[in-house]
């Protein structure tokens, strides 16, 4: 199975041409070829959303310039940043929460654990799935706070504080 990453893009330029470009092939990280990111356009929106999906098709080395091109799986409506970390398909860990959401340096594309590797491969074989999947405020985390510890659900996949 392909893994999933949360990519951050500066280009608006390299955006519309489905490309990442950067002098450093560190930056891509451990994304190969077939693995799945979910993109973020620096200054896009306020406030930051994602709303892309894509695909590493290729990567090209030629002096000293990288170029990761992507196909497009789909583009949806964009869902605010803070939304996307509380989505159900991630494991809530410190890539997701904090890797996408802090400035960071060296690295542009953090891999992202997924809960249930089928349910993605399905809902990429459809654009329409996926963006009614991510239309659904079920399929997001709800955030509560519990008064005592005794009142906190060990079943749920809720984050509770």
């Amino acid at each position: 199975m392909a893994r999933v990453f949360f990519g951050k893009m500066n280009s608006q330029a390299d955006t519309k041409k489905l490309v990442y470009t950067t002098p450093n092939r560190g930056l891509l990280g451990e994304l190969q070829i077939g693995d799945y990111a979910f993109i973020k356009l620096q200054n896009e929106t306020k406030p930051a959303s994602v709303k892309r999906l894509w695909k590493l098709n290729s990567i090209q080395g030629n002096d000293g310039e990288f170029v990761a091109s992507f196909d497009e799986i789909c583009q949806f409506d964009p869902v605010p940043l803070l939304k996307f970390e509380a989505l159900d398909l991630f494991v809530l860990d410190m890539n997701l929460l904090n890797k996408c959401n802090k400035q960071t340096k060296g690295l542009s594309f953090y891999n992202l654990s997924l809960i249930n590797e089928k349910k993605f491969k399905e809902l990429t074989s459809s654009s329409e799935e996926l963006c009614k999947y991510l239309a659904d405020e079920n399929h997001y985390r709800k955030f509560t706070k519990a008064e005592r510890k005794k009142d906190v659900a060990s079943k749920t996949i809720d984050v509770q504080f």
